[in-house]
């Protein structure tokens, strides 16, 4: 198996390894290593010195370079403070002409829902789930649907498209406040 390496290094007989990895592990986490904290905070895919995070940051570029949806959900939430789901609601609310509540209204065809999950998930690192939460949708997929619909808008639209890029801009530039 892929863990027995691992396992070996425990020691002691092969039927307590398992336990006793376990039990490292636990007390790993539960010992406050303030030095760990800032590593991880350095960056979000990677811990090391600076030369292994500029690797894997370099490799994790390469990699999405072609792909349409550039990252991974696990890599939205990077260090340091990101926007508000409120911030992000109240500037996509005034973009779309309404209120935060009216973001949420069912409304047939409308993309703004879509444009404000986009940049919740972006910006804030909010899951489709989540989103899906706050506008009172049954699953993460209808959220995906959504935005699915808000891309559609925006390729058919020019003018919607840069008002969302300036949206994004905006909220890119300022995204650790």
């Amino acid at each position: 198996m892929a863990y027995d390496p691992m396992l070996a290094l425990m020691g002691g007989s092969k039927g307590k390894r398992g336990e006793r990895y376990r039990q490292f592990v636990e007390t790993g986490l539960a010992e406050n290593n303030e030095e760990f904290l800032v590593a991880l905070n350095r960056s979000a895919r990677s811990i090391g010195d600076d030369d292994f995070r500029e690797w894997v940051d370099e490799r994790h570029a390469a990699l999405l370079s072609d792909r349409r949806r550039p990252e991974d959900v696990s890599f939205r939430v990077g260090a340091g403070k990101r926007w508000e789901v409120e911030e992000v609601l109240k500037i996509v609310a005034k973009a779309a002409g309404t209120t935060v509540e009216g973001l949420g209204a069912r409304r047939r065809g409308w993309k703004w829902k879509g444009i404000a999950a986009r940049l919740l998930v972006k910006h804030v690192g909010q899951t489709r789930r989540d989103c899906a939460r706050l506008f009172g949708l049954k699953a993460g997929s209808a959220v995906s649907y959504q935005m699915r619909q808000a891309e559609q808008a925006m390729d058919a639209d020019a003018k919607l498209a840069r008002v969302v890029k300036h949206l994004d801009s905006k909220l890119s530039a300022q995204s650790y406040k």
